[in-house]
């Protein structure tokens, strides 16, 4: 029951994600190798020692934003 509202709200942001792209399979495949990529960065900065969580928020926030996504976790991570 505690998923129902991150649930509806993801779910129209991936409708207007489909609806507003003219190559919705290109960039699908593009989020997820930007969120692979991204995942494994962050599993190597927690290897070095950096405190950065790998979860759903932190990989959905690599794979949208790439590299500057990346960057502003791990100083947030140095900062906080």
């Amino acid at each position: 029951m505690t998923y129902v509202l991150p649930t509806l709200i993801g779910g129209c942001l991936i409708f207007l994600l489909l609806a507003t792209q003219k190559n919705t399979i290109k960039s699908i495949l593009g989020f997820g190798v930007s969120a692979l990529v991204g995942s494994g960065c962050l599993l190597v900065a927690n290897q070095i020692g950096f405190a950065l969580g790998l979860n759903l928020y932190t990989c959905l926030t690599v794979g949208i934003l790439g590299i500057p996504g990346f960057l502003g976790l791990l100083a947030l991570s140095i900062f906080l």
